[in-house]
């Protein structure tokens, strides 16, 4: 092309004067060859200052222009059609944007570059773009995770916090991420029923939706979110987008099943026995109340069995408690297994159980049931190498029979157990008002008991001798606790003693007899020589105190009473609860000076293994043993065992309970010299011992 060519140069400058379109022509050195008004209206310039000059004057700076040649210019000249959005410098200073594109013109070293102006366009595109880092800006400063899904799932926008959560392996278009392929790692939308879709559930309710999700880190790792969706509307009020900001829960969903299962725990505690896994007090009067209810509403009958375990207390405290306990839960097996499956048994508190038989139309499987518990509970108990028995006592009430409240049935049932007791055990009995006579004379006793720890003189010791039967001399005394009572006058042990171990009163009773007899001892070896100590039997209760020796070293002190006139009797069901400690405890009163006596040998289940290391003084037979020695042949065959024992192991022996010309002789005869019984003396109070000292001390013969 000739551009100095008159008619071609009008030619063409009409034609570049009547395009909208700037048209820039340059040679291969970026002259300016020609161009058309609409350029130079778009750069400000007259047509006469740009042509002929060098390109450069358009361009931003040198820098510009050098940049422009390096990426443009030259393909344009290797016949490589280009186009580029690129910044220029008007004629008064200002930059604005413009599109250029550029083709070669053929047979020449020349470029036809047309040029449209884009500024306004790029102007909004920085303004959008400009807001846009501004919101990102604001989104990565907030720590949730926050997202803008469009409606086919993509993700317009998200946060710092959401970036933590893509995994490029699961994303197939990166530049439009799903938002179920960043959150979950899947490749099709959440479903429905495992993670209701937020977008779903906004696109058909048309507002705000929370939704609670469980999202998938980079690492692996999990976390429980509640998202808040809320939608993105245009003009016409349709829905484009939804913003979706996952608030990370995972503490608090922690922190909320563990106070859950924290809540079930405790109420798994207040309604059953941590033991045996059977309902408590608390669950079983619960239980009673809608039995009640029930059968009042249909007319029809609910018995109460109240169960206690007989000869469990011997073997907790010959074995242990670890051992009772797991003949306890043994116990509760058997007692589940021997009833129906809608009636409820419950502990009510150590060898204790009750079971509800409700719906009853016909009384008379009430003795089947109780007749199958006691054959089942007195089946033998197999733990490690020990055969064990129970049995069991069981007290029936029957509502409306027997009373129409918890209270009344379950005191009735009680009161029921204890007949049954006092009927040989291992049986059971039913409620009859009788009963409840006996239950309040119960309560009277238990209540005249803790009078007479308050009272003077209520509470009282009597004495019984214990004689040497070849030197016919006394050689010591058993301290007897009795109970005055002001209006019934004396009662015998077996009546309050018991009730006294099952209230506790036993502690502040032992320490009462403690203090009496200290004092008496004090006061009989100032004014008279009394051979041997006094024997004075002390309650598992009371040795399982902690301070046990400090209070009765304390006892001692304050009564005067040297530590060599007391002998303390402690039963093999205490010594075998803890041997060990029963060990210890015993070993300190021994450096005290005080003689230690096994009570009641042979009746429990001593250990020979413990036996040998206890720091004891004296075996004491039972009196079990010598009621029938001349006539039952096991009788006397543990008398000699026991006499034989004692010897071997260098050990004192001392027989109680007898009472005949002929017990004495068997046992002198055995080697059994020392003994005390009715034979020789009856328990005395102190105003009868001392006369029996004024009778004896100094006799070669004591009356038989």
């Amino acid at each position: 092309m000739n551009l100095n060519d008159s008619t071609n140069k009008t030619w063409l400058q009409q034609i570049f004067n009547n395009t909208s379109v700037a048209v820039l022509v340059v040679d291969k050195n970026r002259k300016i060859l020609e161009i058309n008004m609409a350029l130079c209206e778009m750069w400000g310039y007259e047509y006469n200052e740009l042509i002929h000059q060098s390109a450069e004057c358009l361009h931003v700076s040198t820098e510009s222009y050098l940049n422009f040649g390096q990426i443009a210019f030259h393909k344009v000249l290797n016949n490589t059609a280009f186009s580029i959005d690129y910044q220029f410098k008007k004629k008064d200073g200002s930059l604005f944007w413009v599109n250029i594109s550029g083709d070669p013109i053929q047979n020449t070293n020349e470029v036809l570059w047309m040029i449209t102006d884009i500024n306004a366009k790029k102007i909004a595109e920085e303004k959008l773009n400009n807001q846009h880092l501004f919101l990102q800006n604001i989104i990565d400063g907030v720590t949730d995770n926050v997202f803008v899904i469009n409606t086919d799932y993509s993700i317009a926008l998200m946060n710092q916090s959401a970036r933590s959560l893509l995994d490029p392996q699961y994303i197939q278009d990166k530049e439009k991420p799903k938002c179920y392929e960043v959150s979950h790692k899947q490749h099709q939308p959440c479903n429905d029923s495992e993670h209701p879709c937020p977008l779903k559930r906004v696109l058909h309710s048309q507002q705000t939706e929370k939704e609670r999700h469980k999202h998938i880190k980079s690492n692996g790792s999990t976390q429980i979110v509640e998202l808040t969706a809320t939608p993105l509307k245009n003009d016409s009020g349709e829905i484009y987008a939804i913003i979706e900001s996952a608030h990370d829960i995972s503490s608090l969903v922690e922190s909320q099943n563990k106070l859950r299962e924290r809540a079930k725990e405790l109420d798994y505690r207040a309604h059953y026995d941590a033991l045996t896994s059977l309902s408590n007090r608390t669950l079983f009067i619960d239980r009673l109340n809608q039995a009640i209810k029930y059968a009042h509403r249909e007319n029809n009958k609910v018995a109460i069995f109240f169960i206690d375990l007989d000869h469990f207390k011997e073997i907790n405290d010959s074995l242990g408690h670890s051992m009772g306990d797991l003949v306890l839960k043994q116990s509760a097996l058997r007692l589940q297994q021997s009833v129906r499956d809608m009636d409820s048994v419950a502990r009510l508190g150590g060898d204790e159980f009750t079971i509800i038989i409700d719906r009853i139309t016909d009384t008379d499987i009430l003795a089947h049931i109780a007749t199958k518990i006691i054959h089942t509970i007195s089946q033998p108990i197999h733990i490690d190498k020990h055969k064990l028995y129970v049995s069991a006592s069981i007290g029936i009430s029957l509502y409306p029979d027997d009373g129409n409240t918890v209270e009344i049935l379950l005191r009735n049932a009680d009161a029921a157990m204890y007949k049954a007791k006092n009927e040989g055990r291992n049986t059971y009995q039913y409620y009859t008002e009788e009963l409840t006579h006996k239950a309040f004379e119960h309560i009277s006793l238990e209540s005249s008991l803790h009078h007479a720890l308050l009272a003077k003189n209520e509470l009282v010791v009597f004495y019984q001798p214990q004689i040497n039967t070849i030197s016919q001399q006394l050689i010591g005394m058993e301290a007897l606790v009795r109970w005055d009572h002001p209006d019934v006058g004396l009662i015998s042990p077996a009546q309050f003693i018991p009730l006294a171990e099952k209230t506790g009163l036993i502690i502040p009773i032992g320490e009462q007899v403690l203090n009496i007899a200290t004092k008496q001892i004090s006061q009989w070896h100032q004014e008279y020589t009394i051979n041997g100590r006094i024997a004075i039997n002390l309650s598992t209760k009371q040795l399982q105190q902690k301070d046990i020796v400090h209070r009765i070293a304390c006892i001692l002190k304050n009564n005067q009473c040297k530590a060599e006139w007391l002998e303390l009797e402690v039963t093999e069901g205490y010594i075998m609860s803890n041997p060990q400690q029963a060990i210890n405890t015993l070993q300190k009163f021994q450096d005290m000076g005080i003689s230690i006596a096994i009570d009641d040998f042979g009746t429990g289940y001593s250990s020979l293994a413990y036996l040998k290391r206890l720091p004891i003084n004296k075996l004491k037979i039972d009196q079990s043993f010598i009621r029938d020695i001349t006539t039952d042949e096991d009788d006397r065959a543990i008398v000699i065992a026991i006499i034989a024992l004692a010897k071997s192991m260098k050990l004192n022996v001392i027989a109680e309970g007898v009472e005949t010309i002929e017990q004495n002789d068997f046992l002198k005869k055995e080697g059994c010299s020392n003994v005390q019984g009715f034979l020789y003396a009856k328990p005395m109070p102190n105003d009868q011992i001392l006369a029996f000292f004024q009778r004896t001390i100094g006799m070669d013969q004591l009356p038989v």
